[in-house]
């Protein structure tokens, strides 16, 4: 009781044998979704405060997003063979993030009332955070040289971003 689960995108940074790999995951996958999210301050934030948080927030995400988007820019760039694990590594953190927005309901309704006024507006607003989110994570990859990415987002990923 009162115990929450790591999550499964957790458990695959923990799981990282490279540091590439836990880049992919946590400064390229994570951070471009949270980096998402907070650029939303302005509309979640509820005082003054709030919004300056998100703001700061989001700047620092920034940092953490330019870093590893070089790294794995120069990783890819430094041989071919290296696409091929970065491929894998996405594919493995887009499945379990997605897996994640797809169990934690709990959060996903704080979202929901967090959003809107009503449920299906929060629910609307929500679509659109996560095609934003989408979108922000999209932007990296092409910054990182791995472009057309869009149309291989794994399943559970893409499923949480058409339908959260």
């Amino acid at each position: 009781l009162g115990v929450q689960s790591p999550g499964l995108h957790n458990r695959a940074i923990y799981a990282a044998f490279k540091f590439t790999e836990f880049v992919v995951y946590n400064n390229i996958i994570r951070t471009s979704f949270l980096l998402g999210l907070c650029e939303w301050g302005d509309r979640i934030g509820r005082s003054k405060a709030d919004r300056q948080l998100f703001e700061h927030t989001a700047s620092d995400l920034r940092r953490h997003l330019q870093y590893g988007v070089e790294h794995v820019k120069q990783y890819a760039l430094s041989s071919p063979a290296h696409r091929g694990h970065i491929m894998t590594w996405l594919d493995r953190g887009e499945i379990m993030y997605g897996s994640d927005f797809d169990r934690d309901k709990p959060l996903r309704e704080a979202y929901i009332l967090a959003l809107g006024d009503t449920v299906v507006e929060g629910k609307a607003r929500l679509k659109e955070l996560r095609e934003s989110q989408l979108k922000r994570y999209i932007q990296a990859l092409e910054a990182c040289t791995i472009r057309g990415h869009e149309e291989n987002i794994a399943a559970p990923l893409r499923a949480a971003v058409d339908n959260p």
